[in-house]
């Protein structure tokens, strides 16, 4: 008799407090924990796509010096069409017999041959005296990130810029484009970092 009012009680006390779920929502850390995985990821996965199809589709290679002190780099493909271009401004620094790379703009292209994907990379310029020891391994770092989106008539609707920095808030800069007799207009909205590879 102990046994089945044991028993009994137990089930009697699982179905009760069963019917009381627990708290499904989610802290506002681990969501923003989540959303900048995600976003990482994203990045990773769009990145290698351009990459895999920079490495898949290259035919020819050709270097254009606009001036002493800046480079253009074209990345064909077999049908003659512009796949990436790498620009590549110089600059004379006073420490620095050679000049440094400056602003170097990586820019992606689609089967149009409109840039979708953009890169701002700042270089960095390192002092001739230093030791072989003390070689820097970074030659430059990413400031700003630029998605081109188009309608079916290869006109430009959306673009989106998210500049990489330390402080301040982390913010995409999302400009919509809409024209009107040949005008176009411009309208920019301040969306969250997560929304650029939406």
């Amino acid at each position: 008799m102990k046994t089945l009012l044991l028993i009994s009680s137990f089930l009697f006390g699982q179905v009760v407090f069963g019917q009381y779920s627990k708290d499904t929502t989610i802290s506002k850390w681990t969501l923003d924990s989540l959303r900048s995985e995600l976003w990482q990821r994203s990045e990773t996965i769009n990145r290698m796509k351009y990459a895999y199809r920079l490495k898949g589709s290259i035919n020819k290679v050709d270097t254009i010096f606009i001036r002493q002190d800046s480079m253009v780099i074209n990345h064909w493909t077999k049908e003659n069409k512009l796949l990436y271009q790498e620009s590549i401004n110089l600059r004379k620094v006073s420490f620095k017999q050679d000049y440094c790379k400056g602003l170097i703009v990586k820019r992606f292209f689609n089967d149009e041959q409109r840039p979708v994907f953009i890169e701002y990379w700042d270089g960095l310029c390192y002092d001739e005296t230093e030791k072989e020891e003390d070689v820097k391994y970074f030659d430059s770092k990413l400031r700003k990130i630029e998605r081109v989106i188009y309608d079916k008539a290869g006109q430009k609707t959306k673009r989106l810029t998210y500049e990489y920095q330390s402080y301040g808030r982390q913010a995409v800069y999302q400009f919509t484009y809409s024209y009107d007799n040949g005008m176009e207009k411009q309208t920019m909205k301040i969306m969250d970092k997560y929304s650029f590879w939406d």
